[in-house]
């Protein structure tokens, strides 16, 4: 293999690597379904601040084949969640867009058989996220 031929093939990988995103993951996406399902559980402010202004939120969400979408509400408006969990569980590339105020939500976390919790950050608050699967 020539040295151009392999500067071409990293490029190209280094490429597709950098078109990975939350809407760009299906070429990375893990493929467990340990996860697949239905969840529900809610968002609470563990340190609320002036310009924090969200007390609580619930959270009902799908994911399959480790994907996830949904829905989290507040009572100043909702938004929309996505992301991706690794094989293991762990929170991947997560956010959620509200439509409310225009903040992203960043969560982290971990999923188990049954449970699943957190924290979560937005820039002006940040809490603590549970969830449990419903189905």
């Amino acid at each position: 293999m020539s040295f151009r031929t392999a500067v071409s093939i990293l490029l190209l990988a280094l490429g597709l690597a950098a078109c990975d995103s939350v809407a760009g993951v299906s070429m990375f996406t893990p493929k467990s379904t340990a996860y697949d399902g239905v969840w529900v559980g809610q968002l609470t402010v563990g340190l609320k601040t002036d310009k924090c202004y969200v007390s609580r939120g619930g959270v009902r969400l799908r994911i399959v084949g480790g994907r996830l979408n949904g829905v989290v509400r507040f009572q100043e408006g909702e938004g929309d969640i996505s992301g991706v969990l690794d094989d293991k569980g762990v929170v991947q590339l997560v956010k959620v867009n509200n439509s409310y105020d225009g903040t992203d939500v960043a969560l982290e976390g971990q999923f188990g058989e049954s449970t699943a919790s957190g924290t979560w950050n937005n820039g002006f608050c940040t809490g603590d996220w549970e969830l449990k699967k419903a189905r």
